[in-house]
């Protein structure tokens, strides 16, 4: 509806205001000829003019033709709301107390009881009014209802654009005195009528809101007197009872339906509705022509109807929620039936609700227990009565605290003592708030506990066992050891002082003792293997040498054979981080076991290096092993009877010693053999460090910054064999260097750590590798006054001291970049924080 002629907006000409229910807008580019209190359609675009949104027109078609005006609302004199009515053709009622006339338009107000109405009449033709009512008159008037500024009173006018919608009524002078006459003998004739009727009447009025409420509910309601006789009935409620509305009234609520619960009456129900509040009761349908009885969940109160007390019934059919209620409670009863442990649900009177049929004895029915307590069912069983008195106290706690509550009992079951572990647990309503329940757990545990027992027993035989090893073990070492020692030392004074043919005997008893020797000392390091009592010291060191120093103990039993034995390798320089001593007695283990099997040819130990780990093999041209036992070949004890590998001497337990001493430094061995052809053994231990550098192929690389060149110049030396490594003299020398590439690990002088700018700059640094965390290696003057370490700063991961040795930088290095995935894989705030203190 136009609500503001076009050329007289404050907005500027052409453009005039719209508004519907749904609100208003500015109408841009007004070209059609309108005026306000037109309907009109509009379509066009959404624009912003003098900072407010506007449409501009595309098209306007003008609908006020009488045929196209929709009919009049008819809005009550005591509305208060008119502001739902905006936008709407409306038609209203009042006296009218104010008129003001313009050139171009008139203003009226009329009064309602509600809310006064300003009515907006404009002048189509000027100097001429024809509005042809005066302050005083009673009108009705039809136009279209829309809004005023926000401040003004009334909120909301009128707009008229046909006059003669003002139409003037006989004025109430004219006929007040007739209306009281009239009036006056209505009353004295409708005075005896309604003097009998007026209490009918006023009940009907007060009740007749309420009815309709109670028509207009999607519920079944049936509203009773307090005797629960029916006083009326929605058509949901006769539906649902199958009654019809005169067949119902009248009637009680007991005649018509049969409540659930045992000893229930509709008569116990409306004494208890009587003292107030409300009860929620379940009941079937009493007729029992009806196969299908519903059941239905009546919710019962008490409310005032007309002055009077009444009961209100709600009902809720829940035939089919009852089946599956049903249907729900029979699953899970057969599912706590399965279970091989006491279930049981106690009320919180203490009386149970439920027990599954591991929980019952055969003197105890389901039936009988229902709302017993643990007294009576102790009594019942033949038990002490202070098991149920102490089941009750347990009870208790779990009740007023909330939490569960565990205990043991001991009772007797058919002649033997049973132990049982009980558990109370407190089930809380729906609220989380109150306890509504207890379900205890009951588990035999007598097995439990005689196992538990039998296992402690066993504990003590084993403790006592081992006490007896290592007693024996440590007999052993000092008895055997020592005769031992005697018979190899004297065998050698004898070789000296016997004659050529007695010396091959001293020989035999040297070679003997030797061998006793031995496996003492393979009888002792699988004892000290099997308790874990084989401590490792990880060390970085050059494979080649120690396998070189090894051979050229063995080389001498070797060529007594008339065998060889030799070292091959890719390079001089193979390092790997691992217990140095243990990789010499399994190198060791290697070449006397196969200089053992072996009776022409010799031995070769090999050693190189791959991306997986180092690799050592020591092959030989022995007898090797039948195919079917070489599974077993690193089993302890299995050479005894010679089928490994024919009739050798000894107990065969050096190569079960070899894989564990393998597998302790996270190694593998393996091996390949053919009958009479020879064996292969392969270890594989780990790198000292990555084989190429994280960034690409080749050597990892180092940068190390210190202000001295002697320092640079001899870390450079020393770590040059194994790595690359790139030196700078200050921290904007290591700016530059890494700018230029990547490194795998860095070593910056402390003393450049001076200033906050030298930390953001190394910050700067490591923020250039992205996600890819690298180890920073602070290296620090040793702190020789006292033990204390040198505190790690912030930005470093580890710190090295000096003065040290090549071996110990090699050590350093090798196990901080062995580590080094598992160290970058972690974020800042978890970067380990490590002192090494080498020199």
């Amino acid at each position: 509806r136009i609500t503001l002629p076009p050329g007289s907006s404050p907005f500027g000409n052409n453009t005039a205001y719209v508004q519907d229910r749904t609100g208003g807008i500015l109408l841009h580019n007004v070209k059609q000829s309108v005026a306000e209190g037109d309907s009109v359609r509009v379509s066009g675009t959404i624009i912003l003019k003098n900072g407010r949104t506007a449409l501009s027109i595309a098209t306007l078609t003008n609908t006020d033709a009488p045929a196209l005006l929709p009919t009049a609302t008819w809005i009550p004199e005591d509305e208060l709301d008119l502001v739902q009515f905006v936008g709407e053709r409306v038609e209203i009622s009042g006296i009218i107390v104010h008129m003001e006339r313009f050139d171009e338009r008139s203003t009226v107000i009329i009064n309602r009881p509600g809310i006064p109405i300003h009515v907006h009449v404009p002048h189509l033709d000027q100097g001429q009014d024809y509005l042809k009512a005066n302050v005083g008159d009673f009108v009705r008037v039809k136009g279209v209802l829309a809004t005023r500024r926000a401040s003004a009173f009334p909120p909301v006018q009128l707009l008229v654009k046909d006059f003669t919608a003002f139409t003037p009524s006989i004025p109430i002078e004219s006929f007040v005195n007739w209306g009281i006459l009239v009036m006056s003998l209505l009353l004295l004739t409708a005075f005896y009528v309604l003097l009998t009727k007026v209490r009918r009447r006023i009940h009907v009025r007060k009740t007749t809101p309420f009815k309709s409420m109670v028509d207009q509910a999607g519920s079944a309601i049936v509203v009773a007197d307090e005797n629960m006789k029916i006083t009326y009935a929605n058509r949901a409620a006769t539906g649902l009872l199958r009654q019809s509305p005169a067949n119902i009234r009248s009637k009680s609520l007991e005649k018509l339906l049969t409540l659930s619960a045992e000893g229930e009456t509709f008569g116990k129900v409306a004494s208890q509705l009587r003292r107030g509040g409300s009860k929620s009761v379940t009941a079937f349908l009493a007729d029992d022509r009806i196969a299908d009885h519903k059941m239905l969940d009546v919710n019962l109160a008490t409310v005032k109807v007309g002055g009077k007390k009444a009961i209100v019934a709600v009902f809720n059919d829940v035939t089919n929620h009852a089946e599956d209620v049903e249907k729900y409670k029979l699953f899970h009863e057969e599912l706590l039936d399965g279970m091989p442990v006491e279930v049981a649900i106690l009320s919180l009177q203490g009386k149970y609700l439920y027990m599954n049929s591991a929980g019952l004895v055969d003197s105890v029915a389901k039936s009988w227990l229902i709302g017993k307590t643990d007294v009576e069912l102790c009594k019942k069983c033949g038990l002490p009565a202070d098991i149920g008195l102490r089941r009750r106290a347990h009870w208790r706690r779990a009740v007023t605290s909330g939490k569960p509550v565990k205990f043991e009992e001991v009772i007797s079951v058919n002649g033997m003592e049973r132990h049982m572990l009980r558990t109370f647990q407190p089930i809380r309503d729906s609220d989380g708030d109150e306890v509504a329940a207890v379900v205890t757990f009951g588990m035999d545990i007598t097995e439990l506990k005689q196992s538990r027992e039998l296992l402690d027993r066993a504990r003590g035989e084993v403790n006592e066992v081992t006490q007896l090893k290592e007693s024996f073990l440590e007999n052993i070492n000092h008895e055997f050891r020592t005769p031992i020692t005697g018979i190899i030392g004297f065998a050698e004074i004898l070789e000296d002082e016997v004659s050529d043919e007695q010396r091959e005997f001293v020989n035999m008893i040297e070679r003997s003792g030797r061998r006793l020797m031995n496996t003492l000392n393979a009888v002792l390091d699988l004892a000290g293997l099997n308790n874990n009592e084989f401590d490792l010291t990880p060390t970085v060191f050059n494979l080649v040498d120690e396998a070189r120093l090894i051979i050229q103990g063995s080389t001498e039993m070797a060529e007594e054979k008339g065998l060889f034995l030799k070292l091959e390798t890719v390079r001089p320089e193979i390092a790997t981080l691992a217990d140095q001593v243990c990789f010499a007695r399994i190198l060791q283990n290697l070449i006397d076991n196969s200089i053992k099997f072996t009776e022409a040819g010799g031995i070769i130990v090999e050693i190189d290096s791959d991306e997986r780990g180092v690799n050592i093999r020591v092959l030989d041209t022995g007898v090797g092993i039948d195919r079917e036992y070489v599974p077993m070949v690193f089993d302890d004890f299995n050479r005894a009877s010679g089928t490994l590998t024919g009739s050798f001497d000894g107990v065969g337990i050096g190569l079960g010693i070899t894989k564990r001493l393998v597998e302790l430094m996270n190694g593998t061995i393996t091996v390949e053999s053919t009958k009479e052809e020879g064996s292969i053994f392969s270890v594989t231990l780990p790198r000292a460090f990555p084989a190429t550098s994280k960034h690409g192929p080749g050597k990892p690389r180092i940068l190390v910054v210190d202000d001295s060149s002697d320092v640079n110049t001899m870390i450079q030396y020393m770590l040059a064999d194994f790595f690359k490594v790139d030196r700078a003299v200050n921290l904007r020398e290591l700016e530059l260097m890494t700018k230029r590439g990547r490194y795998d690990m860095m070593m910056v002088d402390m003393s450049l750590m001076k200033h906050d700018l030298a930390h953001k700059g190394l910050v700067e640094a490591r923020e250039r590798y992205g996600d890819v965390k690298i180890p920073i290696v602070g290296i620090a003057e040793s702190n020789r006054r006292t033990d204390e370490p040198i505190e790690l700063p912030e930005g470093f991961d580890f710190i090295l001291e000096k003065p040290f040795k090549k071996s110990d930088l090699f050590t350093f290095v090798s196990i901080i970049l062995f580590h080094r995935d598992a160290f970058s894989d972690k974020d800042e705030s978890d970067r380990p924080r490590h002192y090494l203190k080498t020199g």
